[in-house]
């Protein structure tokens, strides 16, 4: 799962904090290592990479997790806004399906 959001021009302190739990087959089910998932946060470049099933980092990762406080400081967006995104995987090795709750918020 991936969520796009932007950070308006002029953010001096951009931050997002909030929690993600995950569950494994459906909501408020088996909430243990079997619901792990990654976690990441990538700016455009990383997704375009991510995208491509190219190699690269990201900005704020939380690798095989089921439930995660989350608490990341951006870069000021000087005079133009800046795309980010928020993105939901699989842990590695697993293939089952995951439901995701996840409560965010972004302040400027």
């Amino acid at each position: 799962m991936m969520f796009p959001f932007e950070i308006p021009a002029h953010a001096t302190q951009p931050h997002l904090h909030g929690l993600f739990q995950s569950f494994a087959g459906q909501l408020h089910g088996a909430s243990d290592e079997t619901a792990d998932v990654d976690f990441l946060i990538l700016n455009e470049e990383q997704h375009t990479a991510f995208a491509s099933n190219r190699p690269s980092e990201a900005l704020f990762s939380v690798e095989g997790s089921h439930s995660q406080s989350v608490n990341f400081d951006f870069a000021p967006s000087m005079n133009d806004p800046v795309k980010y995104y928020l993105v939901f995987r699989n842990a590695e090795g697993s293939k089952s399906s995951k439901v995701v709750e996840a409560n965010f918020r972004i302040d400027f």
